[in-house]
């Protein structure tokens, strides 16, 4: 299969290759370039040693993920929560609030911009207190309003000329008001210089197209990198008061966060919901159909001696899956409520012998955090087994490793008996090359995510499971992470070597070998002192180095040629290798919004992308070396990339950019890292994750709201661009399909010759249980009809919106009172202080238009009377 898949991919490479020399010159070609034109611009503008402000989510000490990043983590703040209020911050930065005045703070829209900070905040108080538990959905929506917001009230301090006047202090935002439409704030020959006035009036720049550049008269212009000058605070290169508007921003940013963690407003109970249970989590897919009945009892008994076993478990996930239904995936915080729940499972029906288990394992891959392991219980194989590729992807972009443990299959693991009928026999040979094929997804699915497919006796499963979390609970560190097969070597032994490099402080390192092959059975440790476990349970062999210090050394893998193997080393370690993703830039150009982002999805082979690295490390010694490698299963390093330099990016997280984009290898591999400390020590460390390029990419918007009106639909546009021709099937698969329904507008077989971008759409409209602010996500995969199969995943979040959000306040909050929505349309009755057309523009996903019953709205202005930070405000 090896052989055959690596042929497969020479193949590709050489058309490949062919592909991208004859479309050199193409119309796609140039699209490409106009893309890397404006992100060759920022880098311009953001160039070493300059440092980004708004504008960089990874580069430098600026951007809104690390302000955001250092205002939380003090306040206790799980990473996962953090990570999704800084990718609702950052969110603010694509449509459909790229686009939106308000959002920003740019255009004189400072008392709406002001509205907009303390309404979502009042919004989220509200949804926080309404919240029955920590998975309620009005969390995650509090969490999302959080993120928005302090997107605002960053911007404010650097689109703003709140610096500029001397302010130093935070700002009352129940205070800031837009200057008067007469105040000339800016010199009209040069809309980067402000005025007397406007040194003492507080305004904000006119975000125009930078094909004009040219504000209205009189008023200041926000500025573009290299375009034209203006008076935000974005890039060091544009603006001296860089550094005092980030300062500024994230005690501001503190100061708004800390709002929340008061009793007065929320109780303690709610304060630990909106931080997150930190801790680890153990996470299960159960099957509960009839033939299950002679294991669920010893499946039952394995987790719930694992669970008294283990200490600072934050959240215990399930999720049971049968034919033909899933269960709800159910979330746990106390492990005595989860075993309650787990001793009242019992296995009953099923029908057919195939399951639902990819549904079951969506669904608690969705659920469950980054980094948490999963464990799959089953003695059967997958019915839905199309669903696989999106698993995969889900799994691969949260780095959940997976675990099988198989205590069967529909054939029984062997072929029928010679005693049986010939149509027995044939049916027995049929499922059994069936079963090969599952098998391979399942290990595809396991390796790339970085677990294992265990295949064991019931009385066996109480020795697996220990095993298995040993390695995976242990730390969530990675010294090692690789799977694939023995090469060929002409020897009746074929070994492989991999390199370890660990810290002083490193301990409790553990060594596991897996393999469904028994002739792979020799594990060897260059180090001395190693306290080796083997055994047939799992066909899982481990090896523990308490404390190896400082060291390069290595292990060695051994046995047959062609035996598959997975090899894995964890640690407890003060550094771990957080991420290595590849970036893109936002379509929008000369913007915040073209800020590099991690990809989503799978990296297009034989494409080209900037990279990125996070890393977390604690203690004195800081990272001061760093490169990423690109390494096979068999440990050939195809190549190796150096990163610059590494900076601060939060709290105990170092991040470093290659802006010179890599060449994406056509062929399944690894990533790797290898450092040095400040003193001296070197590193190695390893993602979890196989990386498996894709030769087609699906492009598709990252957000896409949604009518609570299920008489209107939304279109949601995806965008098809392969580099090889073929034909793929397009499918859908919502987490929540009551939410949102999905209906293609045309064929879902899409064939494409290799150089022709296709486009094609789908309607989204509201579901039966939709609920205004519902948030859920939508699941595209391409699948291509080669061998072996080529797959990407478009992965989009979809808000449900109206005008009501869930009995919270509404989306005129702190404006006036939402009296319509019909045809995305807000249509809200107005109130002081808020001013300017859009009265409801707090999501600008759709257009919003004043009622008959507003009130008109007086301009006020906010006039600086003193070099202090005391202000009066007068009414104009």
């Amino acid at each position: 299969m090896a052989h055959r898949r690596a042929c497969r991919y020479q193949e590709k490479r050489l058309v490949l290759q062919k592909s991208l020399e004859k479309n050199l010159k193409t119309q796609k070609t140039k699209k490409l370039y106009r893309g890397m034109r404006v992100w060759l611009s920022l880098l311009l503008a953001c160039a070493a040693p300059v440092t980004c402000f708004l504008s960089g989510a990874l580069l430098g000490q600026g951007g809104h993920r690390f302000i955001t990043r250092t205002a939380l983590e003090p306040l206790g703040v799980c990473e996962e929560v953090v990570d999704e209020i800084i990718a609702a911050n950052e969110g603010v930065d694509s449509k459909p609030e790229f686009g939106d005045p308000i959002a920003h703070c740019d255009n004189e829209q400072l008392t709406n911009c002001a509205e907009r900070i303390l309404s979502f905040r009042s919004v989220a108080l509200s949804l926080l207190n309404r919240a029955t538990d920590e998975g309620d959905d009005f969390v995650l929506q509090a969490r999302s309003r959080i993120g928005r917001a302090i997107h605002t009230l960053q911007d404010f301090y650097s689109h703003s000329n709140w610096i500029d006047m001397g302010l130093r202090s935070t700002a009352d935002f129940s205070t800031v008001r837009s200057p008067s439409a007469e105040a000339v704030v800016c010199e009209p020959d040069d809309p980067s210089a402000l005025t007397a006035v406007g040194n003492m009036t507080l305004t904000s720049g006119y975000y125009i197209d930078d094909s004009k550049c040219t504000p209205p008269a009189g008023k200041c212009l926000h500025g573009l990198p290299v375009v034209c000058s203006g008076i935000n605070k974005d890039f060091s290169l544009a603006s001296g008061l860089f550094g005092e508007a980030r300062a500024v921003a994230t005690a501001a940013t503190a100061e708004y966060l800390q709002w929340f963690f008061d009793t007065s407003k929320l109780s303690t109970e709610r304060q630990d919901w909106l931080k997150g249970s930190c801790g680890k989590e153990l996470a299960f897919v159960i099957d509960v159909t009839g033939s299950m009945s002679d294991d669920i009892a010893q499946v039952k008994s394995a987790i719930a001696a694992l669970v008294a076993g283990e200490e600072d478990v934050a959240r215990y996930i399930i999720t049971i899956f049968s034919d033909p239904s899933v269960g709800a995936t159910q979330v746990f915080t106390q492990g005595s409520h989860f075993l309650s729940y787990l001793n009242s499972l019992f296995a009953d029906g099923g029908g057919d012998c195939p399951e639902l288990l990819f549904e079951g394992l969506r669904r608690t891959a969705v659920v469950a955090r980054r980094k948490t392991a999963i464990y799959v219980f089953t003695d059967a194989d997958p019915k839905d087994v199309s669903l696989a590729p999106t698993v995969l992807s889900i799994l691969v972009q949260k780095q959940q490793p997976v675990n099988f443990v198989l205590t069967g299959t529909c054939a029984g693991f062997s072929l029928k008996t010679s005693s049986d009928s010939e149509a027995q026999q044939q049916s027995g040979l049929e499922h059994s090359r069936k079963r090969r094929a599952v098998d391979q997804t399942l290990t595809d699915i396991a390796s790339a995510s970085g677990g294992v497919v265990l295949e064991v006796t019931k009385e066996e499963l109480s020795i697996v499971l220990p095993t298995l979390t040993s390695v995976f609970l242990q730390s969530s560190v990675y010294l090692l992470q690789v799977s694939g097969q023995l090469p060929s070597c002409g020897l009746t032994q074929c070994c492989l070597d991999f390199p370890l490099a660990t810290l002083a402080n490193d301990s409790d390192v553990t060594i596991s070998l897996t393999t469904t092959d028994a002739s792979l059975s020799v594990l060897n440790v260059s180090i001395d002192d190693v306290t080796t476990e083997a055994g047939n349970s799992g066909n899982t062999f481990l090896a523990r180095v308490a404390a190896p210090g400082a060291l390069m050394w290595g292990v060695r893998a051994c046995g047959d040629a062609g035996a598959s193997f997975v090899l894995q080393a964890t640690a407890k370690s003060i550094l771990g290798l957080d991420r290595v993703g590849f970036l893109h830039s936002q379509s929008d150009a000369y913007h915040e919004g073209d800020s590099l982002h991690f990809i989503s999805g799978k990296p297009q082979a034989g494409g080209f992308y900037p990279l990125a690295v996070e890393v977390h490390v604690s203690g004195p010694d800081g990272v001061v070396e760093l490169k990423v490698q690109f390494v096979t299963e068999s440990n050939e390093v195809l190549e190796e990339f150096g990163m610059g330099a590494v900076v601060p990016s939060g709290p105990e997280v170092v991040s470093a950019v290659r802006e010179d984009p890599v060449s994406i290898p056509s062929e399944p591999f690894f990533i790797r890292i290898a450092g040095k400390l400040s003193n001296g020590e070197d590193f190695l460390r390893s993602l979890n994750t196989r990386i498996e390029p894709s030769f087609a990419v699906l492009e598709a918007p990252t957000y896409v709201p949604v009518p609570l009106d299920n008489t209107t639909s939304t279109t949601l546009t995806v965008t098809l661009a392969a580099n090889v021709a073929g034909n793929y099937s397009i499918t859908t698969s919502v987490t929540d399909p009551s939410l949102v329904l999905a209906l293609w507008n045309q064929s879902t077989v899409i064939t494409t010759d290799g150089t022709t971008n296709i486009t094609f759409t789908m309607e989204l409209s509201a579901g039966p249980s939709a609920s205004s602010g519902a948030e859920t996500e939508v699941f595209v995969t391409a699948l291509s009809d080669s061998d072996p199969p080529d797959t990407s995943v478009a992965q989009i979040r979809v808000k449900i919106v109206g005008c009501e959000i869930d009995g919270a306040g509404d989306e005129c909050s702190g404006r006036g009172t939402c009296v319509d929505f019909t045809n995305g349309t807000f249509t809200c009755s107005c109130t002081l202080p808020f001013t300017g057309p859009a009265c409801a523009d707090v999501d600008p996903a759709f257009t919003t238009s004043t009622s008959t019953t507003s009130t008109t709205a007086t301009s006020t202005s906010t006039t600086l009377t003193s070099t202090s930070t005391s202000t009066t405000t007068t009414t104009t």
